[in-house]
């Protein structure tokens, strides 16, 4: 195949590959717990979950298997369902907690009625922790 042909399917592949990320904001900050059932082979015939078969580009085959929600699960899932918003947030106005967010040298933290703060950390060889603080809003009662 012609190098001009093979560089134009790679600028086409790329650009696909781009506006599929924009279009489905594909991320890393969704975490799954996966258990590899290694016992189970040919299908278990008690199961009542949902179920998927995958393969790999190389030929693997694989099931993926969704269990089925157990009461006690279905029941907070129910309560949270009939809450209103305000019960929800409820325990987190209670609490006061602050949010953190890391970036790469500076942190931020608000914390509810509180404060909103901007510091950078390090952490020195005597494994003391100075911190240098840019913004800091404490609020008045």
């Amino acid at each position: 195949m012609d190098s001009r042909v093979v560089s134009i399917h790679a600028s086409i592949l790329c650009l696909f590959l781009q506006l599929v990320c924009a279009v489905y904001e594909i991320n890393d900050d969704i975490a799954y717990k996966l258990v590899w059932d290694s016992g189970r082979i040919g299908g278990d015939v008690g199961f009542h979950g949902q179920s998927i078969s995958v393969s790999t580009n190389v030929g693997e085959n694989y099931e993926c298997t969704v269990p089925p929600l157990s009461m006690n699960e279905s029941n907070v899932d129910g309560a949270l369902v009939n809450s209103s918003e305000m019960e929800l947030l409820e325990e987190l106005f209670r609490k006061q907690p602050c949010s953190v967010r890391v970036e790469f040298y500076w942190s931020y933290e608000l914390c509810h009625k509180k404060h909103v703060r901007q510091f950078h950390e390090e952490l020195l060889p005597d494994k003391t922790n100075p911190l240098f603080s840019l913004l800091s809003t404490h609020w008045s009662r």
